[in-house]
């Protein structure tokens, strides 16, 4: 029997037939299928290896970026905080920062290598330096300002800048800016380090403009300090409301929001719906909380809104103020101002106006008062008196005022309970026994130790005046 070599295992099958042959014994041979171990060769093991160092390498700057992107919110809450502190510190000094003279906290960046564009300070990575300083105030604003001490330095992280710094008027030689808090003074300055020109507390400021076009511009109302990366594209904007002065994180310029457009309209009451264009006057109201000696009173009225570039729409988000007057009917007295553009929530739809007044009492009533708001925008642009839409003139009410059942006096004191006394069981020998004012019950114990401590009193001394 000859045998031909096949393909696959089969030198055991040989082995088989051979011994089968030569000792003549027939040996069944079952034929059975096994499992053939099979791998990876060598090239798909470095596809696979080549892919997972691409995954990784494509991770790890995201992961970078993230750290890069923590650290810009870390500095930017780190600034937020400083300005919060000079701001606080210069509304409530304590017994350290108190020296008898005025004094002014600010907040100071640096250093900057060129000056303002447009009244924008744009930094680069040398700017990362923030500082918490305080000074004396200028006696007038020919001086120089006064030499500040260093009460906290921050460096930011290295790659970390301030990017921007707006407004500012800096000029190559100045290359700080600054944010100052004036001790009593419910405003901050801001602008360059030597000379910080741009002031919170006026509301019209024809130079704290926003971006310039060719039509027009609108008054910015936010000072706006921008943190930039060296690594991510990203900025954190550290904003400082000049009328409001909150302080706020964002990751887009606010300034963006306002953007400037022709405004020469006058804001529009909030009333109604545009179509009927009337106002509605069961939401002017007065309510009056009445004293013997002045009176608590409110204003309640809708919210105006200003109107940019097309006279349908309104922006709820653009600053209004009022100016709110009060007059007695029939009194010869020209109308009193009760609030120059008084500001106020801008989330809340119906402004409420609060005063004490002593014109009108619990016995001085009732009285027609005659109460009149125009409200204005932030180029002092206000209502006029007469205007043939309602909703763009000034609002002008007669209000009965009557007290009511409300009445704002404060309780007085209760009367305090009466007084007793006992008489102490005295003896021939005290002069003058002390009388102890208890209440009128006492316990066995008390009377007893009363009793002793009176005798031996008068024992020592029986004719000297005890002593209080």
């Amino acid at each position: 029997m000859s045998l031909r070599r096949t393909s696959g295992p089969s030198r055991f099958l040989r082995w088989s037939l051979l011994s089968a042959k030569t000792f003549g014994t027939p040996t069944p041979v079952k034929m059975t299928k096994t499992a053939t171990t099979t791998g990876y060769s060598l090239i798909e093991l470095m596809v696979v290896i080549a892919v997972i160092t691409i995954i990784g390498l494509t991770s790890i700057p995201n992961l970078f970026n993230r750290n890069d992107r923590l650290l810009l919110d870390s500095s930017a809450n780190q600034l937020r905080q400083v300005i919060i502190e000079a701001a606080t510190r210069a509304k409530a000094p304590d017994k350290n920062d108190s020296a008898g003279s005025p004094q002014v906290f600010q907040v100071s960046f640096g250093k900057f290598t060129t000056a303002n564009i447009a009244g924008v300070e744009n930094g680069e990575v040398t700017a990362n330096s923030i500082s918490l300083e305080r000074g004396l105030t200028q006696c007038d604003t020919g001086d120089l300002q006064g030499g500040f001490t260093t009460l906290r330095n921050i460096t930011l992280p290295r790659g970390i800048y301030i990017a921007s710094f707006y407004p500012s008027n800096q000029t190559a030689l100045d290359d700080r800016a600054v944010i100052r808090f004036a001790v009593g003074d419910d405003s901050f300055s801001c602008g360059s380090y030597n000379n910080p020109i741009y002031k919170s507390g006026q509301l019209f400021i024809s130079s704290w403009a926003g971006k310039n076009k060719a039509n027009g511009n609108t008054v910015a109302r936010y000072l706006v300090v921008a943190l930039g990366s060296q690594k991510v594209g990203d900025k954190r904007y550290v904003t400082l409301d000049r009328v409001t002065h909150q302080v706020a994180i964002t990751r887009s310029n606010p300034q963006s929001y306002f953007t400037p457009v022709v405004d020469n309209l006058t804001p529009q009451w909030n009333d109604d719906d545009p179509p009927n264009r009337s106002l509605d006057p069961n939401k002017f109201t007065i309510s009056v909380a009445c004293g013997t000696s002045e009176s608590d009173i409110t204003i309640s009225y809708p919210r105006a809104k200003d109107r940019v570039n097309d006279p349908g729409t309104v922006d709820p988000n653009l600053f209004v103020a009022y100016n709110i007057n009060w007059q007695v009917v029939g009194s010869p007295n020209p109308p009193s101002p009760l609030a120059i553009n008084y500001f106020y929530d801008l989330a809340a739809d119906i402004v409420r106006y609060q005063f004490t007044t002593d014109s009108f009492t619990v016995a001085n009533q009732p009285k027609t008062v005659t109460v009149t708001i125009a409200a204005l925008d932030s180029l002092n642009q206000t209502q006029p008196v007469n205007d043939a839409d309602p909703l763009l003139k000034q609002r002008s009410k007669d209000f009965t005022l009557s007290c009511g059942s409300v009445i704002s006096d404060p309780k007085t004191d209760p009367t305090p309970p009466p007084v007793f006394q006992d008489d102490p069981p005295g003896t021939s020998t005290s002069c003058n026994p002390i009388i102890p004012i208890t209440k009128t019950e006492q316990k066995i114990l008390k009377k007893i130790a009363g009793v002793f401590i009176s005798r031996a009193q008068a024992a020592q001394s029986p004719c000297v005046e005890a002593q209080l």
